[in-house]
């Protein structure tokens, strides 16, 4: 009976220590190399052009994009930032998390450089694990 309340305790002590090493991790790309530099109307044109070669150029990449905020919308995970010409129909869809999301104040029109891992497109181009460029 004593091996097995050991156990318990042991397991118990492990998933609180990978509770709290999961919680206090940043999720997002923040502190992460990049790989390609890119305003966003040229990465949307890549994959409106030719998906297949865009993948192999982009995709699961850290990309750093600039474009304008069209729209911002706080979901229940986080926020996306939506980068868009007011004369395209797709633009580069930007999920943040919470945290990451509020380290700036940013309003639809503003310019803004982000960092994130592309995940594909679409109809937009998504990245994900988003931070703000500093």
């Amino acid at each position: 009976m004593g091996k097995y309340v050991i156990v318990i305790i042991v397991i118990v002590g492990i998933l609180l220590i990978w509770r709290y090493l999961f919680r206090s991790t940043d999720d997002s790309v923040k502190d992460v190399k990049v790989n390609v530099e890119i305003i966003a109307t040229d990465l949307l044109q890549a994959y409106e052009t030719d998906e297949d070669e865009a993948n192999n150029l982009y995709l699961n990449q850290i990309i750093k994009v600039t474009g304008y905020v069209s729209e911002i919308d706080e979901l229940e995970s986080g926020f996306s930032v939506y980068l868009k010409d007011n004369d395209e129909t797709s633009g580069i869809l930007c999920g943040f998390s919470k945290k990451s999301f509020s380290d700036k104040s940013v309003i639809v029109g503003d310019s803004v450089t982000i960092k994130g891992l592309c995940t594909g497109y679409l109809l937009d181009v998504v990245l994900n694990k988003c931070a703000w460029d500093e």
